[in-house]
Order: structure tokens, then sequence, then C-alpha cells
């Protein structure tokens, strides 16, 4: 993993043993319920939320100078609305705990911003299989915001 996404913990801190569940489900192989807790991650989902109220973008590994407009959080306030954040607590195979912070879907058009995990996915053959589809997809989108509410060309597109 990315020493650019993944951000090591002091040593000793890390995942505790919070008798919070995040999520559980019955186990078919051996018919028992499993669980996840939580181990202490909210502090860190907390304190990112902060950061990001505090600097008011999500690129805040890029020194104040060498910030991108593109990365503020303004965005967030208006047709964002709905975008997710969340931590990962984890650990390298080198021993070492830390956290990774991730997104969902795209930052304001975008898929990768500085800091943050990356989609799982190849990003540019995405984009390559999505390109026409997306087009036509923003085409109607124009074509329907110049027509009236209510009228039946616009309901049918």
């Amino acid at each position: 993993m990315s020493d650019h996404v993944f951000f090591p913990l002091p040593a000793g801190a890390g995942p505790g043993s919070g008798p919070e569940t995040a999520c559980s489900a019955r186990c078919p192989a051996c018919d028992r319920e499993h669980r996840l807790g939580t181990a202490g991650v909210r502090g860190y989902a907390e304190r990112l939320l902060a950061r990001l109220e505090r600097e008011g973008r999500v690129d805040f590994l890029v020194p104040g100078g060498g910030a991108d407009p593109r990365y503020r959080t303004d965005y967030l306030f208006g047709g964002a609305r709905g975008q997710m954040f969340g931590v990962l607590l984890c650990r390298r195979s080198d021993g070492v705990v830390g956290v990774v912070h991730a997104f969902s879907g795209q930052y304001d058009g975008r898929w990768l911003v500085p800091g943050w995990a990356p989609p799982l996915f190849d990003v540019e053959a995405m984009e390559d299989f999505c390109r026409d589809a997306t087009a036509e997809i923003k085409a109607i989108g124009r074509e329907m915001a110049a027509l009236p509410r209510g009228g039946a060309r616009r309901r049918a597109l």
C-alpha cells in the first residue's frame, strides 16, 4: 500500500477493543455469528471530519500554497450532498498499524485525490468504457434542463 495513502500511527496506538459492533453475519461454513467491531475507529473518523472542516479542502497533504481549488469542501454543500467519507484502520504486512482515508465514488468529478485511497478498479479503463454513455446522458440532462417542468417531452426523456 502506498505511503501516500497509509498514515502510520504511533507505536502502541491502533485497534482498541471497543464493545461496539460495526456489523455481524451468520457464517455458512460454521453456522456461527461473526462480528466485526469498530476497534476505536470512530475517533479517527471524527478527527478526519474535524480536519476537513478546519482545512476546508480534501487535499490537505499538499502544502497550503500548492492546494488545488478543485478540492475545496464547499463542493460538499452544493450538488454533492450524499458524499461519504470513511477511515479504515489496518495493519501492513510489516506489522505497522495505520489509517487509510477514502471517499465514495468521485470527488467533484475526480477519481484520484492526493492522500486518499484510489478506486479498486482501473480508472482509465472505466472512463473508456463509460465515455459514450456519459456524453449521451449529459446531453439528455442538458436537453431536459431547457424544457419546462411537467412537459410531455421532458417526461419522455
